[in-house]
């Protein structure tokens, strides 16, 4: 009886383990492709401003 009771604690202390391993690794995936995400912007200028041409500045002034 005490020995089932210990293989029951193991096995739930690997599954609990087992889980952690697997969250911080989804969050280290899920970090990476953000970081992917902004450096794909940055390259493709993504974060510049929207150059107007001469026609659009004169109906917006």
């Amino acid at each position: 009886m005490v020995i089932e009771i210990v293989i029951l604690v193991a096995l739930a202390a690997i599954f609990i383990i087992l889980k952690i391993f697997q969250s911080e690794s989804e969050r280290k995936r899920r970090l990476e492709r953000e970081e992917r995400k902004i450096r794909d912007k940055a390259e493709n200028g993504g974060f510049a401003p929207a150059k107007w041409n001469a026609d659009s500045r004169k109906t917006k002034l």
